[in-house]
């Protein structure tokens, strides 16, 4: 579906917000959003694209709740499609306006203690299980209890090296690339350790310049969606793959307790990163991008880390 400005009104109609004003913000892979003003408000309206999709607006609220009482600085749920009795269009989710730009690269010299603060409070919230992230009896919890399963759930079942048998010959990018293939295999068995390393937290797994918006120096966090129950490094190997290995560095320095092992961590997300590299290469490809240059050079600089 389209962007369709008469679809979203529809909704606010629906929602007693009809004369309100209507512009539009991104537009993402599941999602359209647009920005919502009142006299006495403003609000974000998203509204799903892909009706075949799952829809994953109903967790997404469930876990900013959490996280606002956490005190993160998160879009506050106001109601969405799940909530209107006898709503037959598309799903939605309404929620208050984070203001802010995408972060900029001349804050990554003080971005990471704000976004390690985000971490923190996000890898804390109570959990269980493993894989995409649900609201069962009020709890957040994984889709599922197997570690490896839900990890691969995690990333829609798609492919997933080294956990789900598939082998990197197959790969679009790296099937051509014989010497970076082998590489990536002899860090097999210590790939898979990282990606099952417990206790499993709820990761972001998305975090680059436009899920993290700056106001000033304040930073906000928005876009759940592909939230999961899984490895702590994820989020970090995210950050690394989006901003840089520089900001996922000094966030993983803010965000450790000083008495942690900080070399433990940086393998751990090195290796991590092993996994999450040929996925984001891979959904490149599936979408069109010529993305070989950014995602090619990721893999060389994360397994020059391993280097002694």
């Amino acid at each position: 579906m389209a962007r369709d400005e008469t679809v979203a009104r529809s909704i606010l109609t629906a929602i007693s917000l009809g004369t309100a004003m209507l512009s539009p913000l991104t537009s993402g892979l599941s999602s359209d959003a647009w920005l919502v003003r009142w006299p006495n408000g403003e609000a974000v309206l998203r509204v799903a694209t892909h009706p075949e999709d799952p829809v994953t607006y109903p967790n997404e609220h469930a876990v900013m709740r959490r996280l606002r009482a956490a005190d993160a600085t998160v879009p506050g749920p106001i109601t969405g499609s799940w909530l209107l009795d006898g709503w037959d269009g598309p799903a939605f989710s309404l929620t208050t306006y984070l203001p802010g730009q995408n972060l900029q690269p001349d804050s990554h010299v003080w971005a990471h203690e704000p976004i390690a603060s985000f971490l923190r409070r996000l890898h804390a919230l109570d959990v269980e299980g493993a894989g995409p992230v649900l609201q069962v009896d009020g709890r957040l919890r994984g889709a599922v209890d197997d570690p490896t399963l839900g990890t691969i759930h995690a990333w829609s079942g798609a492919p997933l090296w080294p956990l789900d048998g598939s082998t990197l010959e197959i790969h679009p990018a790296l099937g051509a690339r014989p010497v970076l293939r082998a590489r990536l295999e002899a860090h097999r068995d210590d790939v898979r350790a990282a990606l099952l390393r417990r206790p499993f937290v709820l990761v972001h797994s998305d975090l680059h310049e436009e899920n993290i918006l700056q106001d000033g120096r304040s930073l906000g966090f928005i876009d759940f969606g592909v939230a999961f129950v899984g490895a702590p490094t994820w989020d970090f190997a995210a950050i690394a793959y989006f901003l840089g290995w520089d900001l996922a560095d000094r966030t993983l320095r803010s965000y450790l307790d000083p008495l942690a092992d900080l070399e433990g961590w940086r393998h751990a997300i090195t290796l991590t990163a092993l996994s999450l590299g040929p996925r984001r290469w891979q959904q490149d490809r599936e979408n069109g991008l010529d993305e070989d240059p950014h995602n090619e050079a990721y893999l060389l600089e994360t397994l020059a880390r391993l280097t002694p």
